[in-house]
């Protein structure tokens, strides 16, 4: 496959499986004390640690969050997993930032678009394909009229 079309097909991908229909079912995530969440930055009050968790159990509880998104938006959580940036084929120089969260055997894998606030790309961010761990509060992000669910990061970690 040209090299130069994967990253597309890759985001696309990606783009796809955050927009699928997916049944409300999923477990509403764990809540914090107001207090707790006022006392304590974002890093130190994580509600879901992802990262915690088997790749296998990650990437079902990252399955969960695409298919679900409302019932995440707000949540604090840690996840680690393959960093990939993706050019935006009709903007040059805009890149788009991903977490993608891969099952033990690699063959079943999600991903999630990150924002990190204030930073330049690719000077503050990792290599490609950087194993990273991201801590930060799931939102929804619009883009064509499709809401998606995204991490606003407050502490990337190159793992």
């Amino acid at each position: 496959m040209n090299k130069r079309l994967w990253p597309l097909l890759l985001a696309l991908t990606l783009l796809l499986t955050a927009c699928g229909g997916g049944e409300d079912n999923a477990p509403a995530p764990a809540e914090t004390t107001a207090a707790a969440a006022d006392a304590a930055p974002v890093a130190d009050v994580v509600q879901m640690d992802i990262a915690g968790l088997s790749d296998t159990m990650a990437y079902a509880q990252m399955f969960n969050v695409i298919n679900s998104p409302k019932e995440y938006v707000g949540t604090s959580v840690r996840v680690k997993g393959t960093y990939v940036p993706i050019p935006d084929p009709t903007r040059e120089g805009l890149y788009y930032h991903f977490l993608v969260v891969a099952d033990i055997t690699a063959c079943c894998e999600v991903g999630v678009e990150f924002f990190l606030e204030d930073h330049r790309y690719p000077e503050d961010y990792p290599a490609q394909y950087a194993q990273v761990e991201l801590t930060g509060v799931f939102d929804l992000a619009t883009v064509s009229g499709q809401q998606y669910i995204c991490l606003k990061v407050d502490e990337m970690k190159v793992l």
